[in-house]
């Protein structure tokens, strides 16, 4: 009750491409505050939500629109943390941690592998 559309496509429906529209150019004007907690049982924002659903476009999309990254949930976990040990989910972390970080790690790897015969991950 009182949810917003892109709050229903996140929390109930986890349509992806239906939530990236209706976030829009105007999300903060129109749609809801980003970075408030949607999910009370949870203490979840919507960019924990769309992380744990394995929402890519709509995760970016947030991001994009200055969702913090750093708020943690009623489980301790942040949005990356929720992608990576929740949903297992590489392609929502790449976009919660930006490509150049994930480049940066990935040369790092590959280094160390270089290097050891191992990888880090």
């Amino acid at each position: 009750a009182g949810r917003v559309p892109l709050e229903v496509a996140a929390l109930e429906t986890h349509h992806d491409d239906t939530a990236v529209v209706l976030l829009g150019p105007t999300l903060v004007e129109k749609a809801v505050e980003i970075n408030s907690v949607v999910d009370m049982e949870t203490g979840s924002t919507l960019i924990h939500i769309t992380a744990l659903h394995k929402m890519t476009k709509t995760t970016e999309a947030l991001a994009k629109a200055g969702a913090a990254m750093g708020i943690k949930n009623k489980a301790g976990r942040v949005p990356l943390e929720v992608a990576v040990m929740e949903a297992k989910n590489d392609d929502v972390a790449v976009v919660l941690v930006g490509p150049t970080f994930a480049e940066k790690a990935m040369e790092i790897n590959n280094l160390v592998a270089l290097e050891t015969g191992s990888t880090l991950v």
